[in-house]
This record gives structure tokens, C-alpha cells and sequence, in this order.
């Protein structure tokens, strides 16, 4: 029965990543013209939030467990404010 809770879950975590991806990619030329960066550059943001929605779902509770949840959350929030930055200051 765990191997099948186990797998049931995998999908539905496949099929979220998957329906994110399909929700921003409408968004590709409204923050192309918004952010006026390059159409490729706003395409490696969204793989990179991506990939940061996993690692969080994936390594944030074992960080959550072993480190003060509120340092975390600031060093999150720190980190993805770093990034956004580093996108819109970056040359193309």
C-alpha cells in the first residue's frame, strides 16, 4: 500500500510542476515586454523558479526540521529577492 500512496503522490507531483509550467508560459511575452529582457532570459526564469518550487517541496522540510523555520523563511525570501534582482540587472 506505501508503494502505491508513493507512487500516486509522484504523479501528482509531476502533474503540479506540469500545470505550473502550463499556467507561466502565457505569461513568456507579458514579462518579455514588462522586464524588457530578452524572450530566452524570461524562459530560464521560469525553469529556474521551477526547479526552485521543487527544491523547496522536495528540501524544505528536512531544512525546515533541522534549522530555525524563521531563518529559513528570511534566508528564502533573501535568496529570491537576490535572484529577481540579479535578472533584471544583468546584461542580456
Amino acid at each position: 500500500m506505501r508503494e502505491k500512496l508513493i507512487v500516486l503522490l509522484s504523479f501528482i507531483l509531476i502533474f503540479s510542476f506540469s500545470a505550473v509550467d502550463n499556467a507561466i508560459a502565457p505569461m513568456v511575452k507579458t514579462l518579455h515586454s514588462y522586464y524588457s529582457v530578452d524572450l530566452e532570459k524570461v524562459i530560464w526564469l521560469i525553469s529556474y523558479c521551477t526547479f526552485g518550487i521543487l527544491f523547496g517541496i522536495v528540501i524544505g522540510p528536512a531544512f525546515i526540521a533541522s534549522f530555525n523555520a524563521k531563518k529559513v523563511i528570511a534566508s528564502a525570501a533573501i535568496g529570491m529577492s537576490a535572484m529577481l534582482a540579479l535578472f533584471l540587472l544583468t546584461p542580456q
